[in-house]
């Protein structure tokens, strides 16, 4: 599994993948994709979902 990710230049982040990729049972969690902004202290997350 690939991801397109919009980083400028001097970025400082990292992403982390969340869920269950498999459908193949009920109790599934959708992907979720959180990259973490290193830049400024106090750290930021952004919340992106997954198609």
């Amino acid at each position: 599994m690939t991801f397109d990710v919009n980083a400028s230049s001097g970025a400082r982040a990292w992403g982390i993948v969340t869920g269950d990729p498999s459908q193949d049972d009920g109790d599934d969690q959708f992907l979720q994709r959180m990259v973490v902004d290193t830049s400024a202290p106090g750290w930021s997350i952004a919340l992106v979902d997954v198609n």
